[in-house]
């Protein structure tokens, strides 16, 4: 009877394990986190300090912290569970999925009397389902990574092309305005001539916008940028986008409505005006030069909303309008862009810990793309902040 009350009990226990291990390794994510999980299981409960080595290719990668980047040669051995023999130090156990040994369990110190009779059929069953689950995790990071080949294959595709046609476009008008001027330039009025010499400025213009853009792309791609923050006027920032735009379309019209308080935010400035600078552009270049309206308001938080009258976004393409080169079907044929602009604000914003937001706009029949900040100060117009 106490036999069998003692089985009772050691099958009681397995169970537990089983689920205990289950549920441990139900919110591990990663291969890591699961090597990670596993190891720490076996020395808790089991009393067993054990190593767990990955094979690629023809090589174990030592996954465990203790010998993390020591790489071993994989040495011949038995891969069939039927074929385990008893649990010493030293022995090692094969990870097997679909007939397949990716894997070993290294068995480094056995616990002085292992807090569990170890019978061989309930380690194969913990070592069987650990096998199971790093298997699907580790085939989940394989085709995530695929995944991510694909994408970043497929953007340097777009880059390419995006470069080919939005760069060579304004090369081509000012080869074309300086051959035309080289080769003329005595049968030439002086409309003419004052004609060639503006295509060369815009399209140099344009040409330097898009350099910039790039760069600036390049530059906030670079998870170590480093941002240089100073307490700023968002009349300022506002100010100098504005100005910024209006050497490019002068005639182009912007109506500003800031709050009767002081506003100050914690930016980096050249970058906050970048952000502004592209949205005001975007804003320009696709409502055909007709009104734009900025309105600084806050709750909870300031906000900077910038309302224009064009053709708005697609809502099916709003989730994508932060990709980089991503155009969209109304601006495709727009030779004036190259679908960096919001993506560049979205990495400033993004920087900043802050949220920038797309919507139809409520004031004007465009667009409303808003920058919305929580790092902000306001302070009565004379007061001075303490």
């Amino acid at each position: 009877m106490r036999k069998k009350i003692l089985e009772l009990q050691k099958a009681n226990h397995q169970t537990e394990l089983l689920v205990k291990i289950g549920r441990q390794l139900s919110v591990a994510l990663t291969s890591s986190e699961v090597i990670q999980t596993t190891e720490s299981f076996l020395l808790e409960h089991l009393g067993i300090t054990a190593q767990i080595e990955l094979n690629e290719s023809d090589t174990l990668f030592v996954t465990s912290a203790e010998e993390n980047n020591k790489k071993i040669k994989i040495q011949e051995g038995q891969t069939d569970k039927k074929d385990i023999l008893s649990l010493d130090k030293g022995s090692s156990l094969p990870l097997i999925s679909q007939d397949r040994m990716f894997g070993q369990i290294y068995i480094h110190k056995l616990g002085t009397g292992t807090k569990l009779n170890l019978e061989r059929t309930f380690l194969e069953l913990i070592i069987d389902y650990i096998s199971q689950v790093l298997a699907r995790t580790m085939l989940a990071e394989q085709l995530e990574e695929a995944k991510i080949l694909a994408q970043a294959e497929h953007l340097r595709s777009t880059i390419l092309s995006s470069i080919s046609h939005d760069l060579r476009t304004p090369l081509a008008s000012i080869k074309g305005a300086a051959e035309t001027y080289k080769s003329y330039e005595a049968y030439l009025s002086a409309d003419d001539k004052r004609t060639l010499m503006d295509t060369l400025q815009t399209e140099s213009e344009r040409l330097d916008q898009y350099i910039e853009s790039l760069l600036n792309m390049t530059k906030l791609g670079n998870e170590t940028i480093k941002l240089n923050k100073e307490w700023v006027g968002v009349d300022e920032l506002i100010g100098a986008a504005v100005r910024r735009l209006k050497r490019y379309r002068p005639a182009q019209v912007i109506h500003i409505y800031l709050l009767e308080e002081e506003c100050d935010l914690f930016v980096d400035a050249p970058l906050l005006e970048q952000a502004i600078f592209n949205i005001l552009d975007n804003a320009s270049k696709y409502s055909n030069y007709k009104n734009i309206e900025v309105h600084v308001h806050y709750q909870d938080h300031l906000e900077i909303a910038i309302h224009d009258e064009g053709y708005g976004f697609i809502d099916k393409e709003i989730p994508f309008v932060f990709d980089k080169f991503f155009r969209g079907e109304q601006s495709k044929n727009d030779k004036n862009g190259m679908g960096l602009g919001l993506s560049i604000v979205k990495a400033i914003m993004t920087a900043h810990e802050s949220e920038i937001i797309i919507s139809k706009s409520l004031v004007t029949s465009g667009s409303c793309v808003t920058l919305r900040f929580s790092q902000f100060e306001i302070n009565a117009k004379g007061d001075i902040d303490g």
